[in-house]
């Protein structure tokens, strides 16, 4: 088990790792009066890093979803309000945050229309490498009635396809445990029979 620190706060949390090993979470910054999303690569205690995601503006954010090429998805306060907003964190250098809501609103005004994404109950909760997200929503839409729905988002256009090479490292790597629990099994094997 290894510690992954905080963003200098006393308190974090882990809520989602992908397949090469990147983890998305909460942490406290210091003075505990503020938590953001956080981004963690590498290997704890060797050079591991835990970055702060930021937010849309406000105070607090929290990243639930990771896919495999680095993508975070979760949740953020804007500058103002007391409401949270899904959120997508790009791969880039920046870890630029995306306000799905407004680039709903912009890339489909029509369905934009049919949804409220900005609430304390809206919930961003998880991405898959073809760039679909799955979070919760109030829909208003044909045969809605304003209650909390389900919602599949495609942002694909912002999610690249994932390449060969980023394919190819992650079946290294499961390959790699693989070759790592099949040791483990057989000196457990061992160890049984000289028992």
């Amino acid at each position: 088990m290894a510690d992954l620190g905080t963003l200098g706060g006393m308190n974090s949390v882990g809520y989602a790792i992908n397949n090469a090993g990147q983890t998305a979470g909460t942490s406290a910054l210091t003075g505990d009066t503020e938590y953001h999303a956080f981004l963690y690569s590498g290997t704890p205690g060797a050079g591991g890093t835990m970055v702060d995601l930021g937010t849309l503006g406000g105070d607090y954010s929290e990243a639930f979803g990771i896919n495999d090429a680095g993508f975070v998805v979760g949740y953020s306060r804007r500058s103002t309000g007391p409401e949270v907003w899904p959120t997508l964190w790009l791969n880039d250098a920046a870890h630029t945050a995306i306000d799905l809501a407004a680039w709903l609103n912009t890339t489909n005004p029509a369905m934009g229309a049919d949804w409220v994404l900005g609430s304390s109950s809206s919930r961003t909760i998880d991405i898959n490498n073809n760039g679909l997200i799955v979070g919760t929503g109030y829909y208003n839409g044909p045969g809605g009635n304003g209650y909390a729905h389900a919602f599949m988002l495609d942002v694909s256009t912002l999610v690249p396809a994932p390449s060969s090479s980023v394919l190819l490292a992650v079946l290294g790597l499961s390959g790699a445990v693989r070759r790592r629990r099949s040791a483990a099994a057989t000196v457990r094997e061992t160890q049984a029979t000289t028992e």
